[in-house]
């Protein structure tokens, strides 16, 4: 379920092999690359099949070599990604704040409002908003969490099922 790789001064090309090889695992949960050698094209093929990895929860790339156009990749990814609910990376990218956005709507239960074909019981919704809202100052803002609510509210609507 965890996988911690960090300071093993792993490639971009060491790292994009081992992507292909987690794309369609669901039991991987964790995965640490902290402090290697990874540069753009591992950040651009790691945003590409993250939509695919539905288990993993965190992702810790802190201390990399990657820049802006890395983490773009990353945020493409993260469009189509519902389930990663912590990510550790550097600051400083223009994408930054809508990664953070991202994290922070797959922290409240984004995958609700995303999910194809699926109808949520009008019964869930009082659940999924004070799971939102009990988020601590230190997971997520308030602001944050305003707009996370916001969110939930306004695409939820249409996955109501009031039967």
């Amino acid at each position: 379920q965890e996988l911690d790789l960090s300071f093993n001064l792993l490639t971009s090309g060491d790292v994009c092999d081992l992507i292909d090889a987690l794309e369609e695992n669901t039991t991987l949960e964790s995965l640490n690359l902290m402090n290697n050698q990874l540069d753009d094209s591992a950040m651009l093929h790691i945003g590409k099949l993250l939509p695919q990895m539905k288990g993993l929860r965190y992702l810790n790339i802190t201390a990399n070599r990657f820049g802006d156009h890395g983490a773009d990749a990353l945020f493409r990814g993260l469009l189509r990604n519902y389930q990663l609910t912590r990510l550790e990376m550097p600051r400083g990218f223009d994408a930054q704040n809508k990664i953070n956005y991202l994290v922070a709507l797959n922290q409240g239960g984004r995958r609700l409002v995303k999910a194809d074909d699926i109808l949520v019981p009008l019964g869930i919704w009082p659940l999924v908003l004070e799971r939102v809202n009990m988020l601590s100052d230190k997971e997520m803002a308030r602001s944050v969490r305003a707009s996370v609510l916001f969110f939930l509210l306004r695409e939820g609507t249409a996955m109501i099922d009031c039967k």
